[in-house]
């Protein structure tokens, strides 16, 4: 009999969960409106969902990553869904909002474990030259995850009740666990590496997780405000808000796919710099939206340019940081840390805000996240660059 391809085995091991983990995060997303009416929320405490995941990611990961490199992944992994189906259990029957929170903050936790530790064993299984399109894969699972979240949970929602979507979502949540415990294996090492976040601190790796950290507000920001704005503009439904989110999923979906396996032959800064850019007017754009037509393009595009900046980003600083021996969980937990980061940035940044549905929210804040785009250009790479060029010089000079 043909043994398994360790390979495809842990791929796929690895996409199902940063899958299953996606999908439990979006159920949120469609019932937003009514969650807020349920509960009394005011836009605050809406946020706070989000803050409280964020920030439970951000306290987590550097715990995470170092447990990854003390214990074999695979036992974190598998501690993460356990807790993943805890929490989803949690937030079926909460009663009010200090419930709310903390089934958010336990989901965090848990996702921050399964991230890290799958995230790295990208390293231990494919080359350098391999983790485009597995990377492109593995993120095609995350958006088959939003694709799958929002739509179902309007759905159940709407038919079923409240409690219905997270029931569904913890067995899912068994099932990871059990195809994680039967079919992963952690790689054999001689020696667990040396944990260390030291060798990551130089200007180009740091510039890059700082992108992160943009990218992912822009990613995150939109679930809390374009709900709001599609009930108050276009007087969509739950089901109907998870659709459209199901549509943009669809998109990036598609396109991690193309674009992880583009990444791996082209020039990756420059894929990462063109898309970034190209990403911040859609999202500046998504306040034009007249009519559900309109939403669908800009949509479109905004998926596009984001799956293009975000795919080659994590290959990149995985190669960079071989140069400086740097201990692959460090840098998957770095990567994680940055997304983290943005995830609470994107929320907060909208804390000052009244009315989540006016048409100056997406513009004023692609404004601030050019400006952040601006500032880690010029400080992370283009002085770097400058005083390198200018060092050459001067030892030239001095021969």
């Amino acid at each position: 009999m043909k043994r398994p391809n360790p390979k495809k085995t842990a791929l796929f091991v690895i996409t199902y969960a940063i899958f299953i983990d996606t999908l439990i995060y979006s159920l949120i997303v469609p019932l937003l409106p009514d969650i807020a009416t349920k509960f009394s929320l005011s836009t605050a405490q809406v946020n706070g969902l989000y803050v409280i995941y964020a920030a439970a990611l951000i306290i987590f990961t550097p715990i995470a990553g170092f447990l990854s490199n003390k214990l074999g992944k695979r036992p974190v992994m598998l501690a993460g869904l356990a807790g993943m189906a805890f929490s989803s259990l949690l937030f079926a029957f909460v009663e009010g909002y200090p419930e709310l929170m903390l089934a958010r903050a336990l989901q965090g936790i848990s996702a921050t474990v399964s991230w890290t530790a799958g995230l790295a064993l990208i390293s231990d299984y494919f080359p350098s030259e391999e983790r485009g399109r597995a990377t492109g894969i593995v993120y095609s699972g995350m958006s088959a995850g939003m694709l799958a979240g929002p739509p179902l949970a309007g759905f159940v929602y709407d038919h079923f009740g409240f409690e219905a979507p997270f029931i569904i979502a913890a067995t899912l949540a068994v099932s990871d666990l059990l195809i994680r415990m039967f079919l992963l294996k952690d790689q054999k090492q001689e020696a667990p590496q040396k944990f260390s976040y030291r060798p990551l601190f130089r200007p180009d790796i740091l510039g890059y997780l700082a992108l992160i950290v943009v990218g992912s507000s822009m990613a995150t920001v939109i679930e809390p405000v374009l709900p709001f704005f599609m009930r108050a503009k276009l007087g969509y439904s739950a089901t109907q808000i998870g659709f459209a989110f199901g549509w943009l999923t669809v998109v990036t979906g598609i396109f991690y796919n193309i674009s992880g396996r583009i990444a791996d032959k082209r020039n990756k800064p420059r894929m990462i710099f063109g898309n970034l850019a190209l990403t911040l007017i859609s999202f500046s754009l998504l306040a034009s939206v007249a009519n559900t037509w309109v939403l669908l393009l800009i949509l479109n595009a905004f998926g596009v340019f984001f799956s293009f900046f975000f795919v080659p980003i994590l290959p990149h600083i995985s190669s960079i940081s071989e140069k400086y021996n740097a201990n692959p969980a460090a840098v998957y937990a770095a990567f994680n840390l940055a997304y983290s980061s943005g995830m609470l940035f994107g929320p907060l940044s909208v804390f000052p805000l009244k009315e989540l549905s006016t048409d100056a929210t997406f513009p004023a804040l692609a404004f601030l996240y050019s400006l952040a785009f601006l500032g880690i250009s010029v400080f992370c790479f283009v002085i770097p660059k400058r005083k390198q060029v200018l060092a050459s010089r001067a030892e030239k000079l001095g021969k």
